[in-house]
């Protein structure tokens, strides 16, 4: 699985990102980003079930990250861009799947 170009490239990033407050995360998301007013070219799952969790990432054909989510969390909030652009760079090749 670390042979995975994808992964491998998920791994330098989330090891290299540093975590810093609130007010800065969602400044940084913000500044540089461009407005798209079409749908995003890949699809985003949720998972709701433990039946949903094998169907869609246990028994998935290509490699799925899946991102644990909690309101809360603020590291959570600052990698969920992260990992939408990997799969979005991967499409086809990786799926990205979200647990609340």
């Amino acid at each position: 699985m670390l042979n995975n170009p994808a992964v491998r490239s998920l791994l330098q990033q989330v090891v290299a990102k540093p975590v810093v407050g609130r007010h800065a995360q969602q400044l940084a998301c913000t500044v540089g980003r461009n407005f798209h007013s079409s749908e995003p070219a890949m699809e985003i799952f949720m998972v709701n079930s433990e039946d949903d969790f094998k169907n869609k990432v246990m028994r998935s054909p290509v490699p799925v990250i899946v991102n644990f989510h909690a309101e809360w969390c603020e590291p959570c909030h600052s990698l969920k861009p992260l990992l939408e652009k990997i799969a979005q760079e991967n499409e086809g090749h990786l799926h990205l799947a979200e647990v609340w």
